[in-house]
């Protein structure tokens, strides 16, 4: 009985580990996901004080169970969110970058092409 609580009570922190883990990465992102999921906390912080005095078959392993699943997406969906903002952002440096270097080899190409004139010019004279 008393293995059975502790590793109910292990499961219920490694939700609320998770659930601070999408709060961190969601405070940069995505705060309309931060704001869902505080109710959430207050299920899970219920469930460990009821795990902790309530006895075992008093205790709803599923919800909390589902509260998990339901942390675990929210804190995939905030780093999907996260690695598509990063993407998005080099791919636009990139563009960015080669919209410089075309500018510059244009500017380059038109020096070599006046220098060439001048050089024509001289050998004309």
């Amino acid at each position: 009985m008393k293995k059975r609580r502790i590793i109910n009570f292990m499961i219920l922190s490694l939700g609320l580990l998770l659930f601070l883990m999408s709060i961190s990465s969601s405070i940069n992102v995505n705060i309309y996901l931060f704001v869902n999921s505080i109710p959430l906390l207050g299920k899970l912080i219920n469930m460990i004080y009821d795990s902790m005095i309530k006895p075992w078959w008093n205790r709803l392993t599923m919800k909390s169970l589902f509260i998990i699943v339901l942390m675990l997406v929210s804190f995939l969906i905030n780093y999907l969110i996260i690695i598509l903002i990063d993407n998005y952002k080099i791919k636009r440096n990139r563009r960015i970058a080669d919209r410089k270097t075309k500018a510059h080899m244009v500017i380059s190409l038109d020096d070599i092409i006046i220098k060439d004139e001048e050089k024509e010019k001289e050998v004309i004279r």
